[in-house]
């Protein structure tokens, strides 16, 4: 199989994420991540060390091609569990260290909802491509911030929507409110889910 590029690595990774019902076994060879340094690894950080982050981190771990190098969360306990898992990465509780790490070429970023749109943005700041879980942003604005910088730093930022953008989900949902106009026209939505 040839060399996948940067970026092709990025999508077929957030592909793989997607894919939440099976591992992700991918046989890629090893891409060219940059002209200096061809067929390495693609070095990532993973900030917010929860439930979610470390899940995803199942299926990169098993791309030949990534390795993880850094775990960021301010829970202690969420870090040990992180750093018990890749044991040779390097841990923080502060995620601009990871952003300012020049041995991270990308991160991963399942923090809590609230901190998405500042940490992808000072991830792309510093030079970082981003896979962000979703929701994006807590408002059109946020959204609109986080495409700026993209555009602006050149950095890809792929987010999440697993589920969110499959046409085989939530169809009675889409029809009761959209189709049938059930309630009305909708004016504003608020969704709160409590789990660990």
């Amino acid at each position: 199989m040839s060399p996948v590029n940067r970026r092709d690595f990025i999508a077929a990774s957030a592909l793989g994420l997607a894919a939440v019902s099976a591992s992700f076994a991918t046989p890629f060879a090893a891409p060219t991540v940059f002209a200096e340094r061809p067929q390495e690894k693609l070095r990532l950080g993973l900030v917010g060390c929860g439930g979610r982050g470390l899940f995803l981190t199942t299926f990169l771990s098993q791309i030949p091609n990534a390795e993880i190098v850094a775990v960021c969360d301010p829970d202690r306990s969420r870090l040990a569990a992180a750093k018990k898992k890749f044991p040779k990465a390097k841990d923080s509780v502060d995620m601009r260290a990871v952003f300012d790490d020049p041995n991270v070429d990308a991160v991963l970023i399942a923090t809590c909802n609230h901190w998405h749109v500042l940490a992808a943005i000072w991830a792309m700041e510093a030079g970082k491509d981003v896979y962000l879980e979703k929701p994006l942003c807590l408002n059109f604005w946020e959204g609109t911030q986080v495409v700026a910088a993209a555009k602006k730093y050149g950095k890809i930022c792929q987010i999440g929507t697993q589920m969110r953008a499959d046409p085989e989900h939530h169809p009675e949902a889409r029809e009761f409110l959209h189709e049938a106009k059930t309630l009305g026209a909708v004016r504003s939505i608020r969704v709160n889910r409590f789990a660990p």
